[in-house]
């Protein structure tokens, strides 16, 4: 029976159940009729049950209708789920170490992490306080993914980014 079963019979079946009408299903779903009355017929086939009652005005479950809609909306539901799971694959995660001047993080970072955590709760942001020396030697050290200095240290083996004309300067590996 698995193998006869797709997910758009399934929402044409929550559609219909919901909308109590083939006609509205169909406009819910952006199908013209005849495809919701298709969808519903075959799983009634591939059911062997007859899944509906159908009146000139509307629709009712069956006992069989009634046991099937539980399973749909499982169905849905976890296909929902899958596809949310899938999606949060693309999302930024893990942990950004960062290490920065206290009044730097207070006077400028803060809008800006309260920014990007709401943006990607996924991301796990570590920021540590430090001296001049103290940031450097972590990034030196791997220990950092990002070092946040008020100067260019002038190292070749750092990459250094400034702010462009500002204070605030960035060194990282």
């Amino acid at each position: 029976m698995i193998d006869l079963l797709e997910g758009r019979f399934f929402l044409a079946f929550i559609a219909l159940l919901e909308e109590k009408s083939f006609s509205r299903a169909a406009v819910r779903l952006g199908y013209v009729q005849s495809t919701v009355t298709t969808h519903i017929q075959q799983l009634e086939k591939i059911s062997g049950q007859k899944l509906f009652h159908r009146y000139p005005r509307g629709i009712e479950l069956t006992e069989a209708g009634k046991v099937f809609s539980k399973y749909a909306y499982q169905y849905v539901h976890l296909s929902q789920s899958l596809k949310e799971s899938m999606n949060e694959l693309d999302q930024p995660c893990g942990t950004i170490r960062i290490r920065t001047q206290e009044s730097f993080f207070l006077t400028r970072m803060l809008p800006f992490v309260q920014e990007y955590i709401r943006n990607y709760p996924n991301v796990n942001l570590r920021i540590e306080q430090g001296s001049y020396q103290d940031i450097l030697n972590g990034v030196l050290d791997y220990e950092l993914d990002f070092g946040i200095v008020p100067q260019d240290p002038n190292r070749q083996d750092i990459l250094f980014l400034s702010n462009y004309g500002g204070d605030d300067c960035f060194c990282c590996i």
